[in-house]
């Protein structure tokens, strides 16, 4: 019998970090709680699932981006941080900027890959990053 499950904004408990192991929380429409493991190579998929699936949304309902990252925050440096959030700041403009030009050319956005990429591309090169084609 197939069970629900919810996600309630648990944080992934590290199990391991060399192999990188860990686990995540979701609790059931009873309240008992099942964990999902997770590997490196498993928590990829998800991301990639997670991201297809938010790029669906439209309006008030287009991703945003969110990150949580308390225990490397404690560790890295200023100069670390403020560099990994442009990264991952300018690659999420990018994908969104891509995804709506695609959009706006009323093409479907994944029968249009070189649109898509290289106005990702654009985007990453406009804030500075090294492109190689």
């Amino acid at each position: 019998m197939t069970k629900l499950v919810e996600y309630q904004d648990a944080d992934v408990s590290v199990l391991s970090r060399k192999p990188l192991r860990g686990a995540l929380e979701l609790v059931t429409d009873d309240d008992d709680t099942v964990s999902l493991e997770l590997d490196r190579d498993t928590a990829e998929q998800l991301m990639s699932a997670l991201v297809q699936f938010l790029m669906e949304g439209q309006g008030p309902d287009r991703p945003t981006l969110r990150l949580d990252r308390d225990v490397e925050d404690a560790v890295a440096s200023d100069d670390e941080r403020r560099q990994r959030d442009q990264v991952l700041t300018a690659i999420h403009e990018g994908i969104l900027a891509a995804y709506q030009a695609t959009l706006y050319e009323n093409n479907d956005p994944f029968d249009n890959c070189a649109t898509f990429a290289e106005t990702a591309l654009a985007s990453l090169e406009s804030v500075g990053f090294k492109v190689v084609r």
